[in-house]
């Protein structure tokens, strides 16, 4: 998963071209709507399906971005 202030097509296609030659992965765009940690799976939604079940071995959640302007905090005030 991903967070960030780029568009979803920014994050999946490099994703995708990097995983493309592992057979034990699939690169989903979907939002999530809950985490089942005892069923390892997470819920999904997107245009045509709401909360699918998608079962998972390991899953790493990046949560909680903020913009960093390296040291030059009066950059915020042009945005």
């Amino acid at each position: 998963m991903a967070t960030t202030v780029l568009s979803p097509a920014q994050i999946a296609s490099p994703i995708r071209a990097l995983l493309k030659n592992q057979r034990n992965t699939t690169v989903v765009l979907s939002e999530v709507g809950g985490v089942n940690k005892d069923a390892e799976c997470v819920y999904v939604s997107n245009q045509d399906q709401k909360d699918v079940p998608l079962r998972y071995d390991i899953l790493v959640i990046a949560t909680g971005v903020t913009h960093s302007y390296f040291g030059h905090d009066e950059f915020a005030a042009r945005l």
